[in-house]
């Protein structure tokens, strides 16, 4: 821990209190981009060193902030930027208020804008209410699509949520609000204002082809899929988290996507957390499964799935043979106790799945599904003993045994 404690002191000792080293080379050294997407991404998520150095409370805190906006937003490449990652890094509300600030006085910084994404962070209601006037600017961020603000230190209070509503009300570019809204009304119109958004681009892409008689190109993700569906062997995985391409496809094209492992005997494992998942996407999905018997891997962890897309998941998963682990944490939709007691009985016929990652309120349905899973367990040690031709004793203790990690 010594040694440890050391290496901190010295790796946070650079960072001056006059915040001198905030220069455009510090920024650039944190600037992905991807030639072949035009993107040009500020990626300093998980660079907590910054704000462990100047914590809260700091005097010179506010300076530093400053500086850093100032010197991300008016860098030489301000112009290009597409995505601000900030995730986990320990910034807080005084973090986004100083960027509103900044780009409201100046409308013209940071023109192409794309993506923010502040999760894990220390942000609530002011620094909310900050960047809700940003949202809600006619002028400051018109590019913006997606907006990622999931799991804050503090669960965020009914004034941050209004304030996002209230903005998302006028904004018609942002199509992904990544965020657990409690209150009902404002997640409903949230929800409501991103479907009118996504709408709004695909009636604009219908009209681009009416003028001009040319189709758009199809994007990367779109082609991937195509490739999924044509049965790519180079494709064994799927690995789309966040991606910024998938969160902006058309219903129609999503429901494409996922209609595509029913023709695949290459993939092995499908991970699209974070990725605006609904229940129409899962109930393809599913339908997929049970005819596919390759894939053995399905995370869809913080997505937008509700119980009813849950259940139809399971009852597919019950016809599948290769599935062994599925994830869903940190769905933004919460399961009613009475779904969560059929999940275990749901999956009765499977005997290939013994991990399942789920957020579960009642203790038996946790209990029963659990056992089940411990049921399917004993069975895969069995059959691999015996496929080396060893004795085989059941652990009665497995079906007590929790497997979610």
């Amino acid at each position: 821990f010594g040694a440890f404690k050391k290496n901190l002191e010295e790796s946070i000792g650079c960072f001056n209190s006059d915040g001198s080293f905030l220069t455009p080379e510090f920024i650039a050294k944190f600037f992905k981009e991807d030639r072949e997407e035009e993107t040009l991404t500020f990626d300093f998520h998980g660079q907590w060193k910054l704000f462990k150095r100047f914590p809260i409370h700091d005097p010179a805190r506010q300076l530093i902030v400053t500086k850093f906006i100032d010197a991300l937003v008016t860098h030489p490449r301000g112009d290009e930027i597409t995505g601000i990652n900030m995730a986990n890094t320990g910034c807080g509300d005084d973090f986004l208020i100083a960027l509103a600030d900044r780009c409201l006085a100046d409308e013209s910084l940071l023109p192409n804008l794309y993506m923010v994404n502040f999760e894990t962070n220390f942000i609530n209601v002011e620094g909310i209410v900050a960047l809700a006037k940003l949202i809600a600017s006619p002028t400051c961020f018109q590019c913006l699509q997606v907006v990622r603000l999931e799991n804050q230190n503090l669960m965020l209070k009914s004034k941050a949520e209004f304030a996002l509503a209230r903005a998302m009300r006028v904004n018609y570019s942002v199509v992904v609000m990544s965020l657990r809204v409690r209150n009902l009304m404002e997640r409903t119109q949230i929800g409501k204002y991103v479907v009118r958004n996504v709408d709004f681009i695909r009636q604009a892409r219908q009209r681009h082809f009416k003028a001009t008689g040319q189709q758009r190109e199809r994007n990367q993700v779109e082609k991937f899929f195509d490739k999924v569906t044509e049965d790519d062997p180079e494709i064994e995985e799927v690995n789309l988290v966040g991606n910024k391409r998938f969160l902006t496809l058309t219903q129609e094209e999503k429901i494409k996507a996922a209609r595509s492992f029913g023709s695949n005997s290459h993939v092995k494992m499908i991970n699209l957390n974070s990725c605006g998942i609904d229940d129409d996407f899962v109930v393809a999905l599913g339908n997929s499964l049970e005819v596919n018997n390759t894939v053995q891997k399905v995370f869809l962890e913080g997505n937008h799935i509700s119980g009813e897309g849950i259940i139809a998941l399971f009852e597919s998963l019950a016809k599948n043979t290769s599935v062994g682990e599925l994830r869903l944490h940190k769905q933004s939709k919460i399961m009613n106790t009475s779904d969560e007691q059929v999940l275990a009985d749901i999956l009765e016929p499977n005997t290939t799945m013994t991990k399942v990652g789920i957020d579960l309120r009642t203790t038996m349905a946790q209990v029963k599904l659990d056992k089940k899973l411990g049921l399917n367990k004993n069975l895969s040690l069995k059959m691999k003993a015996l496929s080396k031709g060893e004795d085989f004793s059941p652990n009665d203790s497995i079906s007590n045994m929790k497997f979610i990690s």
